[in-house]
């Protein structure tokens, strides 16, 4: 399992099928295989095999939309790493 990095680096566990499906939830980018390449609510690009990579700038996390929201589909959704940070700094 993989999962979302919380305070001081750990994850919270998401098994493989929860992650496809948090990675179905980014936008189609038209001509594009939609299975390799997505796009976050904020356009950044995001390849899905860069699942927790931050040495790529493609790589993508999963974000809670709202923290107090759970960890339910509804409220994940993929953020391209970079664009995570910044919106924790945000807080």
């Amino acid at each position: 399992m993989r999962g979302k990095r919380l305070k001081g680096g750990d994850y919270l566990s998401f098994t493989e099928n929860i992650i496809q499906k948090v990675w179905d939830k980014g936008k189609v980018i038209p001509e594009h295989d939609e299975n390799i390449y997505r796009k976050d609510d904020y356009n950044s690009l995001m390849l899905r095999h860069a699942y927790r990579n931050r040495t790529s700038g493609y790589g993508w996390e999963i974000d809670m939309i709202d923290p107090n929201g759970g960890d339910s589909i509804k409220n994940l959704r993929p953020l391209q790493w970079k664009n995570l940070v910044n919106k924790k700094m945000l807080k």
